[in-house]
């Protein structure tokens, strides 16, 4: 079965692409509404019912992000999520139920998830940040700002070395990213400046 929260956030084309997947798939599908967020993962497994698919009728596109719950076969995830991607519907923040997450209420759970993608987001960011920095050679610049330079670009590599070993905010990426981009600007404006 599959759990929808914001279908309508979706514009009207994706709604129905997505629900032309899901049923193609053949799986159920399950509206989580505003009053379901305070009840458990659990509750919703067990009292929301499908909704007729045949019928659909997309709303007026809303502001805000869908999320979708997945409570499908491993095996069944991956053919789903390549259905979504070939018919272009995007859906950022979703998540598989897990032993784990049954307990969580619905709210702290989408918030995790957006967190989780939030944070992933940034690190893509911060490691694209980085491989275009060694694409700079000491001896094209100043030595305090090359300095500099190479302290932020140590200071982020450190941080993305300690991804999933230690808590990291998205603070704290969004931080260093800053720290990073200000010292390769100082670099690039030197460099201007010498022309």
């Amino acid at each position: 079965m599959l759990y929808i929260y914001n279908l309508e956030c979706l514009s009207v084309s994706d709604q129905n692409a997505f629900i032309s997947v899901v049923d193609r798939v053949g799986e159920g599908l399950c509206r989580i509404g505003e009053r379901d967020l305070e009840k458990t993962v659990a509750q919703c497994l067990e009292e929301l019912a499908p909704m007729e698919i045949r019928g659909f009728e997309p709303l007026a596109q809303q502001e805000g992000e869908p999320f979708l719950l997945m409570d499908i076969d491993d095996l069944e995830v991956d053919p789903f999520l390549a259905q979504l991607r070939q018919n272009k519907v995007r859906i950022g923040h979703k998540c598989m139920v897990t032993e784990k997450n049954r307990s969580w209420k619905v709210q702290k759970l989408i918030g995790d998830v957006a967190e989780e993608h939030e944070m992933m987001t940034q690190l893509v960011s911060l490691q694209q940040m980085l491989a275009l920095a060694g694409d700079f050679v000491e001896k094209d610049y100043d030595p305090l700002l090359w300095l500099t330079f190479t302290s932020k670009k140590q200071a982020a590599e450190d941080l993305l070395a300690h991804v999933g070993k230690a808590p990291i905010s998205v603070e704290t990426i969004q931080a260093t990213m800053k720290d990073l981009n200000n010292a390769v600007m100082a670099l690039i404006v030197s460099r201007g400046d010498k022309s």
